[in-house]
């Protein structure tokens, strides 16, 4: 997140997952700037080679949205071990069954209990790459590192039929996300070829220290929220991002997800008031995670978007929206401003955040496997 229109993204989920759709725009990566998906592909498990037939002597066959409680449950158990700083709900478990996707599934029971699975997605649009992204895991009392081996060996080969019967002809990719604590799936990727493309660092504020004072232009001003301004906003995010090179190309579906936990309370707009025509020069949207408070321990207002014109980038504007945002969490009670940085951005981002007193909590990676 910073004044190129950058926006902050929630890697939430356990073991090596798959970005969720709360993280609306994409992760801040050029193999993952999605536009709306246009049709759903499902292969069979039969065209897959690998076999998994007595692994962990579980019964292995394919997911239907039938398994979602299975799922559900599965990740709360992990979770509940793991105790990472989120927790994972049952809609964006639901996602890994949304149509959009060339999809490979597979879970190992243990008679109705679902103990592990894995998923392999690749989202149905135009561009000059293809990404398979992979997530999966297995239940704690499982792991002695043979299962996760053998599922990712299906994960890979699940991931290059996908890729050859969609017969692009483009540059593929395959790519998993795993958080800092996994040390053995990070050694195990690495083993498997799997090289490190990017971190994400999840970072909060304490919004009972004092708030910098951020001089802005006597004409710009920052102004709360309106519905009126929505589809204005919307155009700010698509130009701010295309000024940025980072594809500004956003979906209704994906704009409206990123506003499911939208508090428009928390959410401001720059303006530019030196005309007659007032001009919007850059927005920030805060979201809140009621669901998460208690694995992080505090409350918290999460920095879900923020974006500032070419125009108007370097004169505070940025500054000066997220602290706006910030007061009015603390106004509202919340304990923590939260976003999440990535390493890979030019802009010196992660500068500004250590500037406005943010500090690191939790990092995700991003391995990438080129094919």
């Amino acid at each position: 997140m910073a004044e190129n229109g950058e926006v902050p993204q929630r890697i939430r989920s356990h073991h090596y997952h798959e970005t969720p759709d709360r993280a609306t725009f994409g992760l801040r990566s050029r193999f993952q700037q999605l536009a709306e998906a246009r049709r759903a592909r499902k292969i069979s498990n039969a065209a897959i080679t690998a076999d998994l037939s007595g692994v962990g002597d579980l019964a292995w066959r394919e997911l239907t949205s039938d398994d979602l409680p299975a799922l559900v449950a599965l990740v709360a158990d992990v979770e509940d071990v793991e105790n990472p700083p989120f927790r994972t709900t049952e809609s964006e478990i639901a996602e890994l069954f949304a149509p959009g996707y060339s999809t490979a599934c597979i879970g190992g029971f243990d008679g109705d209990n679902l103990l592990a699975y894995g998923f392999v997605r690749i989202p149905d649009f135009d561009a000059p790459f293809e990404v398979a992204t992979l997530s999966g895991t297995s239940h704690p009392k499982l792991r002695d590192g043979s299962i996760e081996r053998d599922l990712l060996g299906w994960q890979l080969d699940a991931a290059k039929s996908l890729i050859a019967r969609r017969q692009r002809g483009v540059p593929s990719y395959i790519q998993i996300h795993v958080d800092e604590n996994q040390t053995g799936s990070h050694e195990l990727l690495q083993e498997f070829g799997f090289v490190t493309h990017g971190v994400v660092t999840q970072m909060r504020r304490s919004l009972n220290d004092d708030m910098p004072k951020v001089d802005l232009p006597s004409h710009v001003r920052i102004e709360p929220w309106t519905e009126e301004l929505h589809d204005a906003v919307k155009k700010v995010h698509h130009l701010a991002f295309e000024q940025a090179g980072s594809g500004g190309d956003v979906s209704q579906k994906e704009w409206a997800r990123a506003r499911e936990r939208f508090v428009p309370e928390w959410s401001f707009v720059a303006v530019d008031r030196s005309s007659d025509r007032a001009r919007i020069a850059g927005y920030v949207l805060a979201a809140r995670w009621d669901e998460d408070w208690a694995a992080l321990g505090w409350s918290e207002g999460y920095l879900e978007a923020i974006g500032v014109l070419e125009e108007w980038r370097s004169q505070g504007v940025a500054k000066s929206l997220l602290v706006k945002s910030m007061k009015a969490m603390k106004e509202d009670g919340m304990e923590y401003a939260g976003l999440d940085a990535d390493d890979q951005n030019p802009t010196g981002a992660q500068h500004i955040f250590g500037m406005l007193g943010f500090e690191p909590t939790h990092s995700t990676t991003q391995y990438v496997l080129p094919l």
